[in-house]
């Protein structure tokens, strides 16, 4: 992209998960970033809006490709713990709520995007 756009993928993907609640529009732009850059973040991403979508286990495969990469991300593991929660893997996602309040205990109570 020549003016930068897809710097704003991300920022779509979060405002349609979260603020919107519009789980297909959120997997639309998500899967537009991760075409352009695939990396443990888009795989997050893309994983939390199938999550909103109702399509849980989607969702776990590309949340335990975002996992894989080894990085050690609070909201990464709250979020993994609830995908994985949702799609019916309980003591998975317990785990990894634990990993992630272990790391930092407000890490559920909100998210501001920098």
């Amino acid at each position: 992209m020549q003016n930068g756009e897809v710097y704003y993928y991300h920022h779509l993907v979060d405002y349609y998960a979260d603020v919107a609640k519009n789980g297909a529009e959120a997997v639309k732009w998500a899967y537009k970033d991760l075409q352009i850059r695939e990396n443990f973040a888009t795989q997050a991403a893309l994983a939390w809006a199938l999550y909103r979508d109702g399509r849980f286990s989607e969702a776990v495969h590309w949340i335990d490709r975002a996992l894989a990469s080894g990085v050690v991300d609070a909201l990464l593991d709250f979020r993994a713990g609830e995908i994985h929660s949702a799609a019916a893997n309980e003591v998975e996602g317990h785990h990894l709520r634990e990993l992630a309040l272990g790391l930092n205990p407000t890490v559920g109570r909100f998210h501001v995007h920098h």
